[in-house]
């Protein structure tokens, strides 16, 4: 219970940085229908696909104003995104093989809507810029020139007539073929790199630049690294407990030990340039002791120790969130499973009997046998100070760690610091 009690306490210190910290403004600026720029600041979220709208103020204490597609004509996050308005035709049909496996209909799935969008800024040039627009149907990519209305890149999966066999239509090749006619026609080499070119981000845009005379797009989106390793050290508070309802184990106590703790990992951003959203993947080393004791009265009064060391290797993939997300610090709750594989060593089980004015010593063989693999539930939370030092505090609920009865339960609260390298 006092393990539960110290991170309860930890969670309720941090409930105002949850309920405070839901917006995430960055340095930015919005276009106007008009023409006229705005600097200022926009809320920017964990797109999973291109937002309907924004939130954006001019100063940290304005108040915040929303826009949609119609109400601006483009808006930037600086380093980060860039998003174009524009009225677009969009097509509906999926790329999915599964989903179109499971249809009834044959055939190419021609339907489109046109609708006023924000698309994503790829890449900006002088003579073709790239554009993307992603929702939950696929992701699709515009060709523009100038202020013309960007063009979808036509990439359709289809099932022939039978239903079974899928086909592809790659209009965008020849769609990206007219364009390097235009502006490069004497490249050969850069049609035959189309015509080979993957319905993908890096193969199009490769292409769009080769189109460009100037190789550098007009709005410059600053480099970040999608994963990072962190190593770090640490105190693993664990308790064994030993588990027995039994009349013969009275009076039980059971005491924690403080043993250190290593660890490495891999962070996985969801999206590299916010950072909210992270898949975190950690091994760890650390160490643990039981120590239980108890006494008891029969014939004569007895006293009891049971003791036991734990080594352990640990792998925990976790989900971790950043509440609170700026520059100079971040706070994050986070929670995986465990899979750990262990080695036990010092098992020794005493009993001392009192008769009389004789002290009688016993040793016996351990009553149970833990496991050497078990698994376990780990929850965290954390501070990350100057992108580079991660201060965390997490909680292993109690598990049980043997088989047949009585049982070993382990429990943990630890604390340590990760140095995180090329962190975001």
């Amino acid at each position: 219970m006092i393990h539960h009690r110290r991170f309860l306490s930890f969670l309720f210190l941090f409930i105002p940085f949850i309920t405070f910290a839901q917006s995430n403004f960055k340095a930015g600026y919005i276009v106007s229908t008009k023409g006229d720029t705005i600097r200022g600041l926009v809320d920017y979220k964990e797109w999973e696909f291109n937002p309907g709208k924004i939130f954006f103020k001019e100063t940290i204490n304005s108040p915040e104003v929303s826009y949609a597609p119609g109400d601006i004509s483009f808006f930037a996050i600086n380093g980060f995104e860039y998003y174009r308005s524009a009225f677009v035709k969009i097509s509906q049909g999926g790329t999915n093989v599964d989903k179109l496996s499971g249809s009834t209909l044959a055939g190419i799935d021609s339907a489109y809507l046109s609708a006023n969008v924000f698309l994503r800024v790829i890449f900006g040039g002088s003579k073709a810029s790239l554009y993307s627009y992603k929702d939950a149907i696929k992701e699709r990519f515009y060709i523009g020139q100038g202020d013309i209305t960007p063009d979808e890149l036509i990439y359709i999966v289809y099932l022939d007539e039978t239903g079974t066999n899928k086909l592809i239509k790659d209009t965008y090749k020849r769609q990206l073929q007219k364009i390097a006619a235009t502006y490069d026609p004497q490249n050969s080499k850069l049609l035959r790199q189309i015509q080979n070119a993957k319905y993908a981000e890096s193969d199009i845009r490769q292409i769009v630049e080769q189109v460009n005379v100037d190789k550098d797009a007009k709005y410059a989106i600053e480099k970040r690294a999608s994963t990072r390793y962190y190593a770090g050290v640490g105190i693993n508070n664990g308790k064994i407990n030993f588990l027995s309802n039994s009349d013969y184990f009275k009076e039980k106590r059971s005491a924690s030990s403080a043993r250190p703790k290593i660890a490495v990992g891999l962070d996985i951003l969801i999206n590299k340039n916010v950072g909210k959203l992270i898949f975190r993947n950690e091994i760890s080393f650390s160490m643990a002791r039981g120590n239980f004791s108890y006494t008891g009265t029969a014939n004569t009064p007895y006293t009891g120790s049971i003791q036991l060391d734990q080594i352990a290797i640990n792998y925990t993939p976790q989900i971790l969130y950043n509440f609170y997300n700026t520059n100079a610090a971040k706070v994050y709750f986070t929670v995986g499973p465990g899979i750990n594989y262990a080695k036990y060593s010092n098992k020794k089980q005493k009993l001392t009997y009192t008769i009389g004015d004789e002290i009688l010593e016993t040793e016996s063989d351990f009553l149970v046998e833990p496991e050497t693999f078990f698994f376990n539930i780990y929850i965290g939370a954390g501070v990350v100070v100057n992108k580079k030092f991660d201060i965390y505090l997490g909680y292993i609920p109690a598990t049980v760690i043997s088989t047949g009865a009585p049982k070993l339960e382990y429990t943990s609260l630890q604390v340590g610091v990760n140095y995180l390298f090329g962190s975001k």
